[in-house]
């Protein structure tokens, strides 16, 4: 006949490896760089339409042709030209902000 010890076995408390510490910045430029994220605010909803346009444009052409572009931002504006160059108002927008290098840059950035 075959013949089982079962031993009494003691309750483990929970493991704290699975739990995760919570980050905390360490710099000043780490605090405050989600201040300095680029988001909607930063555009006049014209300019916004523009640049989302411009982010389906750029993400389209990472799939579909440059998956691994050589220059991002110079890829990013050809992107957003190429949204823009079928809808006039987006054309017309287009034009005021490649004059404007801070916001061709904000526009850039944030697709």
């Amino acid at each position: 006949m075959l013949q089982i010890d079962i031993e009494d076995v003691e309750e483990s408390k929970p493991s704290k490896r699975g739990r995760r510490a919570i980050s905390h910045p360490t710099s000043t430029s780490s605090a405050s760089s989600c201040h300095d994220k680029i988001n909607k605010n930063n555009f006049s909803p014209r300019t916004f339409r523009l640049a989302n346009t411009g982010k389906s444009s750029a993400r389209e052409h990472i799939a579909m042709k440059d998956a691994f572009p050589k220059d991002k931002d110079v890829f990013i504006w050809e992107a957003i030209q190429h949204a823009a160059k079928d809808n006039d108002m987006l054309q017309e927008i287009l034009e005021v902000v490649q004059d404007d290098v801070d916001r061709k840059d904000t526009l850039v950035e944030y697709v």
